[in-house]
């Protein structure tokens, strides 16, 4: 199951990236999970696809040519962990943003059931109970 896992969280940054946002939220259960950075504005935990839509609204109202480019997915059983690269150009100054993350996925019977991004790897990698 674990191989079909990294498949599907692939298919959610392709979904994703595509501008599918509820492609990729067919991938998640209901009451998926996701947390951001605290660091970032805005951040938070979020339940349920009508938040993790609102958190995404967010996004897209404050960036322009917003990408997510996966770097690495880390194959770790019920977990996987992707090494992130994300760019964007800020919607009212016209800045370039790039940020490296990492993200733990979680998923249970074929559903994604919660995301939590790190900015630290080797932290990532411990929460999905690897090493670097």
């Amino acid at each position: 199951m674990s191989e079909e896992n990294v498949e599907i969280v692939r298919l959610g940054y392709e979904r994703l990236n595509g501008g599918d946002l509820d492609g990729v939220l067919q991938l998640c259960a209901a009451d998926f999970e996701f947390r951001d950075l605290p660091a970032l504005p805005g951040s938070g935990v979020f339940i349920g696809h009508d938040a993790f839509r609102a958190w995404y609204a967010q996004l897209n109202d404050a960036f322009e040519e917003l990408r997510f480019e996966p770097e690495d997915f880390i194959d770790a059983g019920d977990h996987v962990v992707v090494v992130n690269h994300a760019t964007g150009r800020g919607m009212g100054s016209g800045a370039m943003v790039e940020m490296h993350f990492s993200n733990v996925w979680t998923l249970s019977d074929g559903k994604i059931v919660r995301q939590i991004t790190y900015s630290d790897h080797a932290e990532a990698l411990e929460a999905a109970g690897l090493r670097e």
